[in-house]
């Protein structure tokens, strides 16, 4: 999360959306300006530009790129039926086409982590499978350690430690202690389920470990 680099690379892609006239990259620069605040902890800011986007004439990916967008903060923000609500949209658009798009891929681990937070873990962990054995013609990696690593938790809260294990055993297998956008969501849900499991002090490791990358990420969410 560089913002220096980030603003740089977003004012060079408005001279040229306004050199090209091109009338859809207004509202990819507005998607991509919403998700960088998001991940920046301005919520107020991506609420606003998402909210613009959506009202807004504009192509189905940008659409479901603001509708996951939106997911992600409610989920954030503890509103989980706002999160459902967005959710449900991007479904719905899925059943008809894209069923493999990148945000219905992310939208699908948000599914999981809503079910979680709902303590719906029995649910969680069947639409985690199904998602996998879905995506699986995908060569996603990041995605498939996300829905990994929500089933590996899911598994935990049923209390199903030997099949947790394994899927934490898969998602490091994929990559995800090295994936510069997973790797630290991958090292603190290791550290929830090993306090689950009864290993405090492995767990405070982890968390730390995972807080330590998302500082120097400057990722605030």
């Amino acid at each position: 999360c560089d913002a220096r680099r980030f603003e740089r690379h977003a004012a060079e892609g408005r001279k040229l959306a306004a050199t090209t006239g091109h009338t859809n990259s207004d509202a990819v620069m507005d998607t991509n300006d919403a998700h960088f605040a998001l991940i920046s902890g301005n919520f107020d800011k991506a609420s606003i530009l998402l909210q613009k986007i959506l009202q807004s004439p504009g192509g189905i990916y940008v659409e479901l790129a603001a509708l996951e967008g939106l997911a992600r903060m409610h989920l954030a923000l503890g509103r989980l039926s706002d999160c459902d609500e967005a959710l449900k949209r991007i479904e719905a658009a899925r059943r008809d086409r894209l069923q493999l798009a990148y945000t219905v891929r992310g939208a699908a681990t948000l599914r999981v982590k809503l079910l979680i937070r709902r303590a719906q873990w029995k649910e969680a962990a069947d639409v985690a499978r199904a998602e996998l054995a879905q995506f699986a013609q995908i060569n996603d990696s990041g995605s498939a350690v996300a829905l990994t690593m929500s089933r590996a938790l899911a598994l935990s809260c049923l209390g199903d430690r030997q099949g947790s294990a394994r899927d934490i055993l898969s998602a490091g297998l994929l990559g995800g202690a090295g994936l510069h956008e997973y790797q630290a969501e991958y090292f603190h849900t290791c550290g929830t389920i090993s306090a689950q499991s009864g290993y405090p002090g492995f767990a405070s490791t982890q968390q730390l470990r995972s807080t330590r990358i998302w500082t120097a990420q400057k990722n605030k969410w």
